[in-house]
């Protein structure tokens, strides 16, 4: 994993990590979907404001330090419950 910084908010500051995913836990709460996007995307969807333009920087540095290829824009896709292990 790879600390990438802080993003603060009203509720404090909220850390965030990249890593390369293996599965995922089961999702806490249904009323939110899970979608498969690249950071690229999740920027254009988000408004994180100035503090996400930091966010994709740091994306980027940690994806270059994993040695993890940019991946590839694809249409935003719901992530279905058999895709959450691998």
């Amino acid at each position: 994993m790879v600390p990438l910084g802080y993003r603060y908010g009203d509720e404090g500051a909220h850390a965030r990590d990249a890593a390369r995913l293996t599965c995922l836990p089961p999702a806490s709460d249904p009323a939110h979907a899970r979608l498969l996007a690249t950071p690229e995307q999740v920027r254009e969807l988000s408004d994180w404001g100035p503090a996400g333009a930091d966010e994709l920087a740091a994306v980027h540095t940690a994806r270059a330090r994993l040695g993890l290829p940019a991946p590839a824009r694809t249409p935003l896709t719901e992530l279905p419950e058999e895709g959450v292990r691998w």
